[in-house]
């Protein structure tokens, strides 16, 4: 039987990054659609203070040091590959899964990491793997977790990461040409983006003028969901 440290292993190619401090490394895997739910249903969600996220989510005019949804989505994509698609279409724009991998003197531990938006709200959503030999049992994991990785670490994780995040998008304006491109949070009337060189996130009033905007953007750079081909697709699968 394989083991949790050979299954990630995998022979196909994966976005991955290193990060470091102290006496600790972490390495985080982008994971595929099932690969997340397979390990979200072997886990159990890790309940923290909001601290961190009210730190990172500034409605209105957002502090120099935070990242809008447009340049977090953006450097997300950049790091990690495109967004899945398990999210929900009507509150939220993006999701990307990854797992964890920590790494300290004493052993290696197996977290993961769901980074994903809802109403325009960022979210980190930490938790715990369970490998095959661990039990669901909450109460007897809380502890558990609570001495691998604790509360003040995983504060300190978060906002080591997201100052990776603020860095790696200074230098992607260097590297990297960006194409307009448009993102919309219907639930609360939110636009975000690039255009003109620009990158931009916008919150509207009315229904009204969150559609006027978004037929703006379409007039000028096209519409903002990908086009499929059908005739190809149904000569696929039906050949």
């Amino acid at each position: 039987m394989r083991t949790m440290r050979q299954v990630i292993k995998q022979v196909k190619e994966r976005n991955k990054i290193d990060l470091y401090s102290s006496n600790v490394k972490y390495q985080l895997w982008r994971l595929d659609n099932d690969e997340y739910k397979k390990l979200s249903e072997n886990s159990i969600d890790i309940k923290d203070d909001d601290s961190f996220h009210k730190q990172i989510n500034w409605f209105g005019q957002k502090p120099v040091k935070q990242l809008n949804l447009a340049e977090l989505f953006t450097t997300l994509e950049w790091l990690f590959g495109k967004s899945s698609d398990l999210f929900d279409y009507y509150k939220g724009s993006f999701d990307f899964p990854l797992l964890i991998v920590l790494e300290k003197e004493m052993d290696t531990f197996f977290y993961g990491m769901d980074i994903f938006d809802s109403k325009g709200y960022v979210i980190f959503r930490l938790f715990k793997i369970l490998n095959n030999n661990e039990s669901k049992n909450k109460k007897l994991h809380q502890p558990v977790y609570e001495l691998e990785f604790s509360r003040q670490e995983r504060n300190h994780f978060l906002n080591l990461f997201y100052g990776y995040l603020i860095g790696c998008f200074h230098v992607l304006q260097y590297v990297t040409p960006i194409q307009p491109f448009l993102k919309t949070i219907e639930a609360s009337w939110i636009t975000y983006g690039y255009k003109e060189n620009k990158y931009f996130e916008t919150g509207y009033d009315s229904e009204e003028a969150y559609n006027t905007a978004v037929e703006s953007f379409e007039e000028v750079y096209g519409s903002i969901y990908e086009q499929t081909d059908i005739d190809a697709l149904l000569l696929n699968i039906t050949s």
